[in-house]
């Protein structure tokens, strides 16, 4: 049997082993390639010819094998099409879901390398009267609480003359609460194991965390809370 006729028969009917009454792949292909050529079927194969009147040529391996040479008697088997590969490398790492949740009342918000990695830095030009060099944003998080509807939006910032530290800047919306009547939030960032610092937010909702090492970004914690007290409609 040819190489061609061979993989499409693999392909068929796969590496099983055929009855031990039933003629082999390789018999019936012969076979039927004789009966295409005219010759004498009963004398060349004789045990092939009298298993195919046994089943009155209702054998579905050797009705593929009529097909297949058909085919290729006429010149029509047609090679595979090479299958197609993709390059995906340049986009970014999937999503592999929200990165807050909430715990025993608190927002708790954790950056993680994939986040920060994810976000494209960009610069942000400064005003001349601030004399201060350009900024890049480092990341820039925005987020609600389904249930309590507090918005929380976080921006890291770094200068190039300072990239080692950043600011980190949280700012806090609850649902019914409007400047400035927004001061007195409590925000804890956690940016190592055992080192926490927690501060109040302003009339506008913000608190800024400053000289914060850029390095521990990728595992730092925000908490945000308490939500119930967020989410009442307070004065």
């Amino acid at each position: 049997m040819i190489q061609e006729t061979q993989h499409i028969m693999k392909e068929l009917f796969g590496d099983a082993l055929l009855p031990p009454t039933q003629p082999t792949l390789d018999e019936l292909y012969a076979y039927a390639l004789a009966a295409a050529n005219s010759e004498d079927l009963a004398a060349r194969f004789p045990v092939v010819h009298a298993y195919l009147q046994a089943v009155e040529g209702q054998d579905a391996h050797y009705q593929a094998v009529l097909a297949v040479l058909k085919l290729e008697r006429a010149g029509q088997l047609v090679p595979p099409p090479i299958p197609a590969r993709f390059d995906f490398s340049y986009l970014a790492p999937p999503s592999t879901g929200q990165p807050w949740r909430v715990t025993l009342g608190q927002l708790i918000v954790t950056l993680t390398e994939q986040w920060v990695a994810g976000f494209t830095p960009t610069s942000t030009p400064q005003l001349a009267y601030r004399k201060s060099v350009d900024e890049q944003t480092l990341l820039e998080l925005k987020l609600t609480e389904e249930t309590s509807g507090v918005k929380v939006n976080i921006t890291a910032r770094a200068t190039a003359t300072a990239a080692a530290t950043c600011t980190l800047m949280v700012e806090v919306a609850p649902p019914n609460r409007h400047w400035p009547q927004l001061s007195g939030i409590p925000i804890a960032l956690t940016t190592e194991p055992s080192v926490t610092a927690t501060q109040m937010t302003d009339a506008f909702g913000k608190t800024i965390f400053r000289a914060v090492t850029t390095a521990r970004l990728p595992s730092a914690t925000i908490a945000v809370g308490p939500l119930a007290e967020l989410s009442n409609n307070q004065p």
